[in-house]
């Protein structure tokens, strides 16, 4: 696993989790980590116009990096549970009718609380060292609802529908940053409500 050769707690494991790419050049492949963890599965296939499908993810994400201390890695949510599932109604010979829904349900980012005195002092975002993923935002949730009616004809189909996401309108919270212009820590969230409305025409 890709470490930094100095004794650091950086680790390639944790690349991506705020959609950034590190700096770090002088890396060894002396790091170690480890994922386990369960996971359970419950679906019915379309049948009669009815469908579901449901996952529990119970896990456990771990690493170490060149200092040897071992951490959360910034992917160790410990839950997430998805509920998918949807119904369709037939509308005359051909035309059809269909609501979709999908919640997901899963443990909050792990994330380094800011040191807001170091960062004044920098005039940019410090970390506390000592804290690496060791905090952990709000469980996320999100519930999306889908409508759709579809026109079948003999040889193409037209399909309209409205997909309403984050139908509760739910803060969800992507990261936290120093605003050194105020001196403050703010906090970014995730889209909010948001409807997708599509046309579709199908040969």
């Amino acid at each position: 696993m890709a470490v930094d050769r100095d004794s650091s707690s950086f680790s390639i494991l944790n690349v991506g989790a705020d959609f950034t790419m590190p700096e770090n050049g002088d890396l060894v492949n002396e790091g170690s980590g480890y994922n386990y963890g369960f996971e359970f599965t419950a679906e019915r296939f379309f049948h009669k116009g009815l469908y579901f499908l449901t996952t529990l993810s119970l896990f456990e994400s771990r690493y170490s990096g060149s200092d040897g201390v071992e951490r959360n890695t910034a992917f160790n949510g410990n839950y997430v549970v998805n509920l998918l599932g949807g119904k369709e109604f037939a509308v005359g010979k051909s035309n059809a009718l269909s609501f979709d829904s999908r919640l997901t349900y899963a443990g909050g980012r792990r994330y380094t609380p800011i040191d807001l005195d170091a960062s004044i002092a920098e005039g940019r975002t410090i970390r506390e060292e000592g804290e690496i993923f060791e905090a952990q935002y709000e469980a996320y949730f999100r519930l999306d609802l889908k409508v759709t009616y579809r026109m079948n004809r003999e040889k193409w189909a037209q399909q309209f529908s409205i997909d309403f996401r984050n139908i509760t309108n739910r803060e969800n919270i992507f990261m936290e940053t120093f605003n050194a212009r105020n001196n403050e820590i703010e906090t970014r969230y995730q889209i909010g409500f948001f409807p997708d409305v599509q046309y579709r025409v199908y040969f």
